[in-house]
């Protein structure tokens, strides 16, 4: 099952962060999405603009997860990076 990251794309630091998880996910072949909340309707997140910015956003098998949980779940889909999930 795909995970879906939300982050802000706005933010220069989480854009670069963003692409660097982003070109990991392509080259090893991680199921990971990734989506702007600039770009997306936060509604279908349950998030309002001021609480989406504020931390990173996941969607994995149905739940959605908030800040480090949501940074846990990314990690453990990347081989290097489990050991921090």
């Amino acid at each position: 099952m795909m995970l879906l990251i939300l982050y802000n794309g706005g933010c220069p630091i989480c854009a670069r962060e963003i692409a660097h998880y982003r070109r990991l996910a392509l080259r090893l072949g991680a199921d990971i999405a990734f989506e702007d909340l600039g770009k997306t309707d936060l509604a279908l997140w349950g998030l309002n603009p001021d609480t989406a910015r504020r931390r990173l956003h996941a969607r994995d098998a149905g739940r959605v997860l908030h800040g480090l949980a949501a940074f846990r779940a990314l990690w453990a889909r990347l081989p290097g990076w489990r050991w921090l999930a």
